[in-house]
C-alpha cells in the first residue's frame, strides 16, 4: 500500500509519540492496581478479584495497541515485513523461559 508523505510521517513520527504518552499513563495505572487491589485483599474477596482481573485485562489490551502504536513506522517502510515460521515454544525454551504444552481457560 503506498502511503503519501503526510501519512508516512504520522507513521514514523505522530503514532510512536502517542505511543510514549500512553505507555506512561498505563504505567501509573499498572502501578495503581497494584494499590487498589494487592494479591492479599484479591485472595480474600472475590469481588474485588473479579474487578481487579477485569482492569487487568483491559490494562493489556491497551497495552497491545499502545505497542502496535510504536510499530506503526514499520508500516511506512518501502520493503516488506520479514517473516519467518517458528516453534514459538521451543524459540521460548531456548530462550530459558518454560512453557506449558498445554491449554486452560479462565473464565472470569
Amino acid at each position: 500500500m503506498e502511503y503519501s508523505e503526510a501519512e508516512k510521517q504520522m507513521l514514523r513520527e505522530v503514532l510512536p509519540g502517542i505511543a510514549v504518552q500512553l505507555r506512561g499513563a498505563l504505567a501509573n495505572i499498572h502501578g495503581a492496581l497494584g494499590r487498589l487491589a494487592p494479591e492479599r485483599l484479591r485472595d480474600r474477596d472475590t469481588g474485588t478479584d473479579r474487578s481487579a482481573a477485569i482492569l487487568c485485562q483491559s490494562y493489556y489490551k491497551i497495552l497491545r495497541v499502545v505497542n502496535n502504536l510504536s510499530d506503526a513506522p514499520m508500516l511506512a517502510e518501502d520493503k516488506p515485513l520479514d517473516t519467518e515460521n517458528v516453534e514459538l515454544v521451543e524459540l521460548l525454551e531456548a530462550q530459558g523461559i518454560r512453557c506449558e504444552r498445554k491449554l486452560s481457560l479462565i473464565h472470569i
